[in-house]
């Protein structure tokens, strides 16, 4: 019975969690088969990785003074942040993936997905002491999993950030966003390891998620500056142009229902296409180019038949 309990008790604050960043992600949400993708890497294909490379690395702390210490602070970071990453170079190849916050959503699916199999592993360990379960499963569902999900968000918002950068900036970026997902790890490992720091631990998880909601917020603020600028340009009615960069874009009766959400789909990708246009080279360049013409096609004619 507890089986079944800690299956639920791992699966649904990962999903809680999972929702709520790809709901956040309103100028542009990321398709939800390829959220759950990455999810699903999280949960399997990082855990396996990362265990076999976990293995390795502990291996050679066996004969040290604190072996269990060594492995939470060190092998568990570098294997477990690269497994988990390993899947956001694949995704940075995709033209789905152009920005910050498509990297805070895709990396924060993986973190989820690893973080969720992790509980669930846990969980059913220590099944057999019900007392210490309980705090072990408010513990982990609100802290240990956040910190996977803002571990891999760093590294995907440093990789949304090296796309479009080229040389060694580029290679600054994402060994950047790996480093600072360990350092974040093994923070935290250290600071439960130990009755004396595990609350400065809990806090530092509370300021990294006040942090992460904050460049969130952030990230998508920019968004909001790039519709505004590049939709204004455009030949679209100004009420139009005011309603698809606000809010009330959500609303319905604006425009024909029927037309409404390819509108606005088109609309905002258009936006970005253009963004991603200015600041893209060599074949890049000329996708952004075709998508453009071809988005603008599709408003000439949805407004046509206003």
């Amino acid at each position: 019975m507890l089986i079944i309990i800690s299956l639920i008790a791992s699966f649904l604050p990962a999903s809680l969690y999972l929702y709520f960043i790809w709901k956040t992600d309103k100028n542009e949400p990321e398709p939800i088969s390829f959220i759950i993708l990455h999810f699903m890497w999280g949960a399997v294909g990082a855990v396996i990785v990362g265990a076999i490379g976990s293995f390795f690395i502990s291996n050679s702390f066996a004969y040290s003074e604190y072996p269990d210490l060594l492995e939470a602070v060190i092998s568990a970071p570098i294997s477990e942040e690269f497994a988990k990453g390993l899947f956001l170079l694949f995704t940075f190849r995709s033209k789905k993936f152009d920005n910050i916050t498509d990297g805070l959503v895709y990396g924060g699916a993986i973190g989820l997905g690893f973080g969720m199999t992790e509980n669930f592993i846990y969980f059913i360990t220590y099944e057999g002491l019900v007392k210490y379960w309980v705090v072990l499963v408010v513990i982990r569902s609100s802290f240990t999993i956040i910190m996977h999900m803002i571990s891999t968000s760093v590294v995907g918002a440093m990789l949304g950030m090296a796309k479009f950068s080229e040389g060694v900036s580029k290679i600054y970026l994402i060994f950047g966003g790996y480093f600072t997902a360990v350092l974040i790890h093994g923070a935290w490992n250290f600071s439960v390891s130990f009755m004396e720091t595990f609350y400065f631990g809990l806090i530092f998880i509370i300021a990294l998620t006040i942090f992460f909601v904050m460049f969130f917020r952030y990230s998508l603020a920019k968004e909001q500056l790039i519709l505004q600028k590049e939709l204004f340009e455009e030949d679209i009615p100004d009420e139009h142009k005011l309603i698809l960069v606000s809010n009330k874009r959500f609303k319905r009766g604006w425009i024909d229902e029927s037309i409404r959400k390819l509108y606005i789909k088109t609309a905002i990708g258009l936006a970005f296409n253009k963004h991603q246009y200015k600041i893209s080279r060599g074949n890049l360049k000329d996708f952004y180019a075709s998508e453009i013409e071809r988005k603008r096609s599709i408003i000439k004619n949805i407004i046509g038949k206003i």
